[in-house]
């Protein structure tokens, strides 16, 4: 079933690359789909705040997760490859809080982490050898500010749409 699962994802992935991306679409991620947590939420706060024209969906593994969301984000699946790969390869923004498992990342698209973690955790540009050639965040998030990925925590003191869609 595994190889089944693979394969679905794989051609999900390809075919979703031919949608256009929506500029004002972000879709969010936090633990792989464990709910409305952790940074992602943070900034999905600052982005509400701001009231913005954006379309918000938030990855999510079940029905219990997506009810965690608040009125404005939309719970998208994140165990349906097909699912998952349309509101990634659609969005303008993707804003996560664990690495990536997608490799659809287009031209003209922003990956925010946020990573979850400590001061003493190595982590996206601390260890860059570690990482597959094709792996590119363009904006860390963190407790001391934007492109520090040390000492990445789970509150974020300020952010604003502006700066989300300037990565």
């Amino acid at each position: 079933e595994l190889d089944l699962q693979n394969y679905i994802s794989a051609v999900a992935r390809r075919v979703c690359k031919l949608a256009p991306i929506r500029s004002n679409k972000v879709a969010f991620c936090s633990y792989y789909g464990r709910g409305y947590s952790d940074n992602p939420k943070a900034v999905a706060e600052a982005l509400r705040a701001a009231n913005a024209d954006l379309d918000l969906v938030w990855l999510v593994k079940n029905e219990a997760e997506g009810k965690s969301l608040p009125a404005g984000i939309r719970p998208v699946s994140y165990t349906n490859p097909v699912s998952r790969a349309w509101h990634l390869a659609t969005a303008k923004v993707w804003v996560d809080n664990c690495r990536k498992g997608e490799r659809l990342k287009r031209k003209g698209q922003c990956y925010m982490q946020t990573w979850h973690g400590f001061a003493l955790k190595m982590i996206e540009a601390d260890a860059p050898q570690a990482l597959e050639a094709e792996y590119t965040v363009d904006l860390g998030i963190s407790r001391d500010g934007v492109g520090n990925y040390r000492g990445a925590r789970a509150y974020i003191s300020s952010i604003d749409a502006t700066h989300v869609y300037g990565c």
